[in-house]
């Protein structure tokens, strides 16, 4: 079935937060993308690309237009030397395991950053010094018209990327050889990294906000007090304090809630304003 109703996105989030979507759709190739895309134009109905739902908060009352989770042919990876086309489905974890099995590097260290390709490449996910954007060399995206376009000048920054307004589909990278001990080895150094500093069996939608140019935003947060602040269910992780937690059944309200009390103290103490790295989508 290409398009469902009503349908409930919680189980869809890292948050396991938010309400049902008006539509839903999980295209398996560009011909039925294209179909949904065309639907959706016709009705005049609002899309939304669903990654793998981290980085993303759901509201409570839904989503009044039609959420577009991309499957089947959407995951496929090609290796041809040096070169890799991921679609914008395959999760970015599967894809750094994927080509370390090739000796591939440059990416390892993004491994166990929650999200799909085509979510981590429109975000430009980043972590220890590596961008995902340094290995980028072209992005084939749509628009919502169906039509095809291959992007090579992306211009990227700082959680972010000029593809705002359009589907990416895949992606190609450009990667080094490198022997696989050591890609195994900076694998599990990122892995161990993140364990320690950040809540990873904790329901969360990963860093909250943004760090402002030249500091941390989980440092200002935690010397603001707000370590294991709550309000409701949702509570500022005690191990990162840019994170924040589901801890039973916390609703958008109280996520939302905390994230205006932390960018209103924050900026009352300090005179820096956050802005928010996760999306939130109603």
């Amino acid at each position: 079935m290409l398009f469902q109703e009503n349908i409930p996105m919680k189980e869809y989030t890292s948050l396991k937060i938010g309400g049902r979507a008006r539509w839903f759709s999980s295209p398996n190739n560009k011909e039925e993308l294209k179909k949904v895309l065309s639907f959706a134009t016709t009705m005049d109905i609002p899309i939304f690309i669903l990654g793998s739902g981290t980085n993303t908060l759901i509201k409570d009352e839904g989503v009044k237009g039609m959420v577009i989770k991309l499957g089947g042919d959407f995951k496929n990876v090609e290796i041809q030397n040096q070169e890799v086309k991921a679609g914008a489905g395959c999760l970015l974890s599967s894809l750094i395991t994927q080509v370390s099995g090739f000796s591939l590097s440059g990416i390892e260290t993004l491994y166990g950053i929650p999200g799909t390709v085509g979510g981590a490449v429109f975000g430009n996910a980043g972590c220890f010094g590596v961008q995902i954007s340094d290995y980028v060399k072209a992005v084939t995206v749509m628009g919502n018209d169906g039509t095809e376009q291959i992007v090579k000048d992306v211009n990227f920054f700082y959680r972010g990327s000029s593809l705002k307004d359009k589907i990416i589909l895949d992606v190609l990278f450009s990667l080094k050889k490198d022997v696989k001990w050591r890609i195994e080895e900076k694998i599990n150094e990122a892995l161990k990294k993140r364990s320690t500093a950040q809540p990873v069996s904790a329901k969360t939608a990963g860093c909250i906000f943004k760090n402002p140019e030249g500091k941390f935003a989980g440092e200002l947060i935690e010397k603001a007090g707000f370590k294991g602040r709550s309000v409701g269910d949702a509570v500022i992780s005690t191990k990162h304090a840019n994170f924040i937690e589901n801890r039973g059944s916390a609703t958008s309200e109280d996520v939302i809630s905390l994230i205006n009390m932390v960018k209103r103290r924050v900026w009352e103490l300090y005179g820096v304003m956050l802005y928010e790295e996760i999306v939130i989508i109603n």
